[in-house]
């Protein structure tokens, strides 16, 4: 890295490079395409389809959920939605209402 300044270390060396050449590089399997002029029309349009399609369902849900209202659900039935979290409870509302007297709480008046 001798004779380099920080910013072309950063990008690899290849700030001397067309812009046009930097934009192919980075595009997922360009070297085991053949150039778009050998391939129909039809061919192309069916491929850039098919890779927005794995393209989202690879991306789709990729980060685990560890914090967040995402992260919980209810202990009983699963539900995501309406969670009490309070002394650790961990329950929906609906599942905590069922089984509230079974738990220890009691309503007073």
């Amino acid at each position: 890295m001798l004779g380099q300044t920080q910013r072309e270390s950063s990008m690899g060396g290849l700030e001397s490079l067309p812009r046009n050449h930097l934009s192919r590089t980075v595009t997922p399997g360009f070297l085991h395409r053949p150039p778009l002029c050998f391939v129909s029309a039809t061919e192309s349009l069916q491929e850039s389809q098919a890779e927005k399609r794995m393209g989202h369902s690879n991306i789709w849900n990729a980060h685990p959920k560890n914090y967040g209202p995402g992260s919980r659900a209810c202990r009983v039935c699963g539900n995501p939605h309406a969670i009490i979290r309070k002394y650790g409870i961990m329950c929906c509302r609906q599942c905590f209402r069922n089984n509230a007297k079974e738990i220890g709480f009691i309503k007073y008046r």
